[in-house]
Protein backbone atom coordinates (compact mmCIF):
# COMPACT_ATOMS: atom_id res chain seq x y z
CA UNK A 1 0.00 0.00 0.00
CA UNK A 2 2.97 2.31 0.46
CA UNK A 3 3.98 4.67 3.24
CA UNK A 4 2.57 8.17 3.75
CA UNK A 5 4.93 11.01 4.59
CA UNK A 6 5.31 14.80 4.52
CA UNK A 7 8.03 16.25 2.33
CA UNK A 8 9.29 19.81 2.10
CA UNK A 9 10.62 21.26 -1.12
CA UNK A 10 12.46 24.53 -1.65
CA UNK A 11 11.51 26.65 -4.64
CA UNK A 12 12.93 30.12 -5.28
CA UNK A 13 14.00 30.42 -1.67
CA UNK A 14 10.61 29.38 -0.21
CA UNK A 15 9.65 26.11 1.50
CA UNK A 16 6.54 24.23 0.37
CA UNK A 17 5.08 21.06 1.86
CA UNK A 18 3.62 18.00 0.15
CA UNK A 19 1.90 14.87 1.39
CA UNK A 20 3.04 11.88 -0.62
CA UNK A 21 2.85 8.12 -0.70
CA UNK A 22 5.81 6.01 -1.76
CA UNK A 23 5.52 2.39 -2.86
CA UNK A 24 7.74 -0.10 -4.65
CA UNK A 25 7.03 -0.35 -8.36
CA UNK A 26 8.93 -3.11 -10.17
CA UNK A 27 11.20 -3.34 -7.16
CA UNK A 28 12.03 0.37 -6.99
CA UNK A 29 10.55 3.06 -4.68
CA UNK A 30 8.26 5.41 -6.58
CA UNK A 31 5.94 8.27 -5.62
CA UNK A 32 2.50 6.86 -6.40
CA UNK A 33 0.41 9.72 -4.95
CA UNK A 34 1.04 13.28 -3.79
CA UNK A 35 -0.92 16.33 -2.72
CA UNK A 36 0.27 19.91 -2.37
CA UNK A 37 -0.26 21.29 1.16
CA UNK A 38 1.27 24.75 0.81
CA UNK A 39 3.61 26.80 2.97
CA UNK A 40 4.04 26.25 6.70
CA UNK A 41 1.81 29.27 7.33
CA UNK A 42 -0.94 27.80 5.14
CA UNK A 43 -0.74 24.39 6.86
CA UNK A 44 -0.95 26.08 10.28
CA UNK A 45 -3.85 28.30 9.18
CA UNK A 46 -5.79 25.29 7.88
CA UNK A 47 -5.22 23.43 11.14
CA UNK A 48 -6.41 26.40 13.22
CA UNK A 49 -9.55 26.75 11.08
CA UNK A 50 -10.40 23.09 11.60
CA UNK A 51 -9.66 23.36 15.31
CA UNK A 52 -12.18 26.19 15.66
CA UNK A 53 -14.95 24.63 13.59
CA UNK A 54 -18.21 23.86 15.38
CA UNK A 55 -18.97 20.42 14.02
CA UNK A 56 -22.28 18.61 14.41
CA UNK A 57 -22.07 14.84 14.16
CA UNK A 58 -24.93 12.42 13.51
CA UNK A 59 -24.90 8.65 13.57
CA UNK A 60 -26.98 6.38 11.34
CA UNK A 61 -28.13 2.80 11.71
CA UNK A 62 -25.82 0.91 9.36
CA UNK A 63 -24.66 -2.62 10.23
CA UNK A 64 -27.91 -4.59 10.14
CA UNK A 65 -29.28 -2.64 7.19
CA UNK A 66 -26.07 -3.09 5.21
CA UNK A 67 -26.21 -6.83 5.91
CA UNK A 68 -29.78 -7.01 4.58
CA UNK A 69 -28.84 -5.02 1.46
CA UNK A 70 -25.92 -7.37 0.83
CA UNK A 71 -28.08 -10.49 1.19
CA UNK A 72 -30.82 -8.97 -1.00
CA UNK A 73 -28.31 -8.18 -3.75
CA UNK A 74 -26.74 -11.63 -3.55
CA UNK A 75 -30.12 -13.39 -3.86
CA UNK A 76 -31.50 -11.09 -6.57
CA UNK A 77 -34.30 -9.81 -4.32
CA UNK A 78 -34.97 -6.75 -6.48
CA UNK A 79 -35.60 -8.70 -9.69
CA UNK A 80 -37.59 -11.42 -7.91
CA UNK A 81 -40.01 -9.01 -6.21
CA UNK A 82 -40.32 -6.78 -9.28
CA UNK A 83 -41.19 -9.75 -11.49
CA UNK A 84 -43.66 -11.16 -8.95
CA UNK A 85 -45.49 -7.88 -8.24
CA UNK A 86 -45.09 -6.04 -11.55
CA UNK A 87 -44.11 -2.94 -9.55
CA UNK A 88 -40.51 -1.66 -9.93
CA UNK A 89 -40.61 0.12 -6.55
CA UNK A 90 -42.22 -2.63 -4.46
CA UNK A 91 -38.90 -4.29 -3.65
CA UNK A 92 -37.66 -1.22 -1.76
CA UNK A 93 -40.78 -1.00 0.40
CA UNK A 94 -40.68 -4.71 1.17
CA UNK A 95 -36.95 -4.77 1.85
CA UNK A 96 -37.45 -1.79 4.16
CA UNK A 97 -40.13 -3.70 6.07
CA UNK A 98 -37.93 -6.80 6.29
CA UNK A 99 -34.92 -4.75 7.45
CA UNK A 100 -37.01 -2.97 10.07
CA UNK A 101 -38.36 -6.25 11.45
CA UNK A 102 -34.84 -7.70 11.32
CA UNK A 103 -33.65 -4.83 13.52
CA UNK A 104 -36.57 -4.88 15.98
CA UNK A 105 -40.32 -5.40 16.12
CA UNK A 106 -41.87 -2.23 14.72
CA UNK A 107 -45.06 -1.06 13.04
CA UNK A 108 -45.26 0.23 9.47
CA UNK A 109 -45.43 3.81 10.75
CA UNK A 110 -42.42 3.21 13.01
CA UNK A 111 -40.57 1.68 10.06
CA UNK A 112 -41.03 4.89 8.07
CA UNK A 113 -39.61 6.90 10.99
CA UNK A 114 -36.75 4.42 11.43
CA UNK A 115 -35.89 4.71 7.72
CA UNK A 116 -34.81 8.32 8.29
CA UNK A 117 -32.40 7.20 11.02
CA UNK A 118 -30.58 4.79 8.71
CA UNK A 119 -28.14 5.41 5.86
CA UNK A 120 -30.79 4.28 3.33
CA UNK A 121 -31.85 7.83 2.33
CA UNK A 122 -28.27 8.33 1.15
CA UNK A 123 -28.34 4.97 -0.64
CA UNK A 124 -31.80 5.25 -2.22
CA UNK A 125 -31.81 8.84 -3.50
CA UNK A 126 -35.29 10.26 -3.93
CA UNK A 127 -37.02 7.37 -2.14
CA UNK A 128 -39.41 8.77 0.49
CA UNK A 129 -41.70 6.12 1.97
CA UNK A 130 -44.83 6.90 3.94
CA UNK A 131 -47.27 4.62 5.73
CA UNK A 132 -50.09 4.64 3.16
CA UNK A 133 -47.66 3.84 0.37
CA UNK A 134 -46.22 0.99 2.44
CA UNK A 135 -49.74 -0.42 2.84
CA UNK A 136 -50.42 -0.09 -0.88
CA UNK A 137 -47.23 -1.94 -1.78
CA UNK A 138 -48.00 -4.68 0.75
CA UNK A 139 -51.45 -5.13 -0.81
CA UNK A 140 -49.59 -6.47 -3.85
CA UNK A 141 -48.46 -9.44 -1.76
CA UNK A 142 -51.30 -11.93 -1.99
CA UNK A 143 -50.70 -15.61 -1.16
CA UNK A 144 -49.74 -16.49 -4.72
CA UNK A 145 -47.21 -13.67 -4.98
CA UNK A 146 -45.69 -14.47 -1.58
CA UNK A 147 -45.34 -18.15 -2.50
CA UNK A 148 -43.71 -17.19 -5.79
CA UNK A 149 -41.20 -14.90 -4.09
CA UNK A 150 -40.43 -17.55 -1.47
CA UNK A 151 -39.87 -20.18 -4.15
CA UNK A 152 -37.49 -18.01 -6.17
CA UNK A 153 -35.50 -17.01 -3.07
CA UNK A 154 -35.25 -20.70 -2.12
CA UNK A 155 -34.00 -21.50 -5.63
CA UNK A 156 -31.37 -18.77 -5.32
CA UNK A 157 -30.19 -20.33 -2.06
CA UNK A 158 -30.17 -23.77 -3.67
CA UNK A 159 -27.90 -22.47 -6.44
CA UNK A 160 -25.46 -21.41 -3.73
CA UNK A 161 -25.25 -24.97 -2.42
CA UNK A 162 -27.72 -24.68 0.46
CA UNK A 163 -29.60 -27.95 -0.12
CA UNK A 164 -31.67 -28.91 2.93
CA UNK A 165 -30.87 -32.25 4.57
CA UNK A 166 -32.89 -31.45 7.67
CA UNK A 167 -36.09 -29.44 8.03
CA UNK A 168 -37.27 -28.30 11.45
CA UNK A 169 -40.90 -27.23 11.58
CA UNK A 170 -42.67 -25.45 14.41
CA UNK A 171 -45.64 -23.16 14.88
CA UNK A 172 -46.26 -20.07 16.95
CA UNK A 173 -48.89 -17.36 17.12
CA UNK A 174 -49.15 -13.66 17.81
CA UNK A 175 -52.02 -11.55 19.02
CA UNK A 176 -53.54 -8.71 17.02
CA UNK A 177 -55.88 -5.80 17.65
CA UNK A 178 -58.08 -6.87 14.72
CA UNK A 179 -61.53 -7.59 16.09
CA UNK A 180 -63.61 -8.46 13.04
CA UNK A 181 -63.81 -8.49 9.26
CA UNK A 182 -60.75 -10.67 8.66
CA UNK A 183 -60.41 -14.42 8.12
CA UNK A 184 -57.10 -15.15 9.86
CA UNK A 185 -57.43 -13.35 13.24
CA UNK A 186 -59.47 -15.65 15.47
CA UNK A 187 -59.75 -16.55 19.13
CA UNK A 188 -57.35 -19.28 20.17
CA UNK A 189 -54.72 -20.23 22.72
CA UNK A 190 -52.36 -17.26 22.75
CA UNK A 191 -48.73 -18.08 23.47
CA UNK A 192 -48.37 -14.50 24.68
CA UNK A 193 -51.20 -15.10 27.20
CA UNK A 194 -53.42 -12.58 25.41
CA UNK A 195 -56.49 -14.78 25.20
CA UNK A 196 -58.66 -11.65 25.06
CA UNK A 197 -57.30 -10.88 21.59
CA UNK A 198 -57.65 -12.54 18.21
CA UNK A 199 -54.50 -14.40 17.20
CA UNK A 200 -52.86 -15.52 13.95
CA UNK A 201 -50.91 -18.77 13.68
CA UNK A 202 -47.59 -18.97 11.85
CA UNK A 203 -45.81 -22.19 10.89
CA UNK A 204 -42.17 -22.07 9.81
CA UNK A 205 -39.83 -24.75 8.49
CA UNK A 206 -36.11 -23.95 8.56
CA UNK A 207 -33.02 -25.78 7.33
CA UNK A 208 -30.14 -27.03 9.46
CA UNK A 209 -28.51 -23.62 8.90
CA UNK A 210 -31.60 -21.96 10.41
CA UNK A 211 -32.57 -20.54 7.00
CA UNK A 212 -36.34 -20.30 6.39
CA UNK A 213 -37.48 -22.81 3.76
CA UNK A 214 -41.27 -22.66 3.97
CA UNK A 215 -43.89 -20.79 5.96
CA UNK A 216 -47.64 -20.59 6.22
CA UNK A 217 -50.07 -18.46 8.21
CA UNK A 218 -53.43 -19.88 9.23
CA UNK A 219 -56.41 -19.07 11.40
CA UNK A 220 -55.83 -18.54 15.09
CA UNK A 221 -58.50 -21.05 16.14
CA UNK A 222 -56.89 -23.95 14.27
CA UNK A 223 -54.89 -26.39 16.41
CA UNK A 224 -51.36 -27.24 15.23
CA UNK A 225 -52.21 -30.92 14.78
CA UNK A 226 -55.19 -30.03 12.59
CA UNK A 227 -53.05 -27.74 10.41
CA UNK A 228 -50.22 -30.29 10.07
CA UNK A 229 -51.49 -32.15 6.95
CA UNK A 230 -51.83 -28.91 4.98
CA UNK A 231 -48.42 -27.70 6.15
CA UNK A 232 -46.80 -30.98 5.18
CA UNK A 233 -48.40 -30.80 1.73
CA UNK A 234 -46.96 -27.30 1.35
CA UNK A 235 -43.46 -28.44 2.29
CA UNK A 236 -43.63 -31.40 -0.13
CA UNK A 237 -44.82 -29.11 -2.94
CA UNK A 238 -41.93 -26.73 -2.28
CA UNK A 239 -39.49 -29.66 -2.43
CA UNK A 240 -40.99 -30.87 -5.72
CA UNK A 241 -40.97 -27.38 -7.23
CA UNK A 242 -37.26 -27.18 -6.43
CA UNK A 243 -36.51 -30.74 -7.63
CA UNK A 244 -35.21 -31.74 -4.21
CA UNK A 245 -35.49 -35.45 -3.44
CA UNK A 246 -36.57 -36.69 -0.02
CA UNK A 247 -33.99 -39.48 0.25
CA UNK A 248 -31.93 -38.77 3.35
CA UNK A 249 -34.07 -35.74 4.23
CA UNK A 250 -35.34 -35.61 7.82
CA UNK A 251 -38.33 -33.60 9.06
CA UNK A 252 -38.41 -32.64 12.74
CA UNK A 253 -41.63 -31.48 14.41
CA UNK A 254 -42.82 -31.33 18.01
CA UNK A 255 -45.23 -33.69 19.72
CA UNK A 256 -48.06 -31.18 19.49
CA UNK A 257 -48.59 -32.53 15.97
CA UNK A 258 -48.72 -36.16 17.08
CA UNK A 259 -51.60 -38.27 15.80
CA UNK A 260 -51.72 -41.55 13.92
CA UNK A 261 -53.00 -39.81 10.81
CA UNK A 262 -50.24 -37.19 10.87
CA UNK A 263 -47.49 -39.75 11.45
CA UNK A 264 -48.81 -41.94 8.64
CA UNK A 265 -48.97 -38.92 6.31
CA UNK A 266 -45.41 -37.91 7.18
Amino acid sequence: MGSLSIQKRKKKGHLYYYALKVARVEGKPRIVWQRYLGTAERVLGTYEQLDNLELSLKTYDFGGVAAMLSVAEELGFKDIVTHATGDPEAWKHNLLMVSGRFTSSMSKNKTVEWFRETFLPMQWHGFKPYEQEMLRKMDLLNDEVIDGIGLELSRALLEKGLTPKLLIMDSTNFFTYIEEGEELPQKGRSKEKRNDKNIINLALAVTQENIPFYHRVYGGSKHDAMAFPELLDGIVKRLKDMDIGTDGLALVFDRGNNSKGNIDKA
